[in-house]
């Protein structure tokens, strides 16, 4: 995840600025790494999960 976002990052067709992150079940558990473990300082970050129980 954090090599996707740091390639994005290098995009010129993307603001880095307003890459978000969103997942269910697994998904949210790695939206939640992705907001802990990255390193771009001076953006907000937020992660929510979510589980769904049938």
């Amino acid at each position: 995840m954090l090599r996707c976002v740091s390639y994005l990052c290098t995009s010129p067709e993307v603001d880095p600025s307003r890459i978000g992150c969103a997942g269910l079940s697994l998904g949210g558990e790695m939206t939640m790494w992705l907001a802990a473990m990255g390193i771009w300082v001076g953006r907000r970050k937020a992660a929510v999960t979510m589980q769904m129980n049938c």
